[in-house]
């Protein structure tokens, strides 16, 4: 079940990867919705379930997979110690160099997409 899980978020990252390449708004309109109130909470919260899912299908697979998984868990603890204003200010951040990455942050989501469905 774990491995079906990570296969359906690796074709989701595939997805958005294609959507951002083809829309560059739609990247913009993704991290605002990020920074709105409270959901970098919610994205704390995506983080460690994804972390501990990685993890657990880690035993069904390989060292990869329990890597990434380990990243994604700590990414998500470190959302709830630094808190939404930090976080947020990364995010203005790597957001006010958006137009220029945005090819490379697509990128990055279809490779992760691809790796986790060839991995799984």
């Amino acid at each position: 079940m774990a491995l079906l899980l990570i296969k359906a978020l690796g074709i989701l990252l595939v997805v958005l990867g294609v959507i951002f390449l083809i829309d560059n708004k739609r990247l913009q309109s993704f991290i605002k919705f990020w920074k709105k109130g409270s959901n970098i909470y919610l994205a704390g919260i995506i983080k460690v379930l994804v972390g501990v899912l990685f993890i657990v299908a880690s035993a069904d697979t390989n060292l990869l997979i329990f890597i990434f998984g380990m990243l994604y868990l700590v990414g998500g603890i470190i959302v709830f110690i630094l808190g939404p204003k930090k976080v947020n200010g990364y995010i203005d951040y790597w957001a006010g160099k958006t137009s220029k990455n945005i090819p490379w942050i697509a990128a990055c989501y279809l490779a992760m997409g691809i790796l986790l469905i060839y991995l799984c």
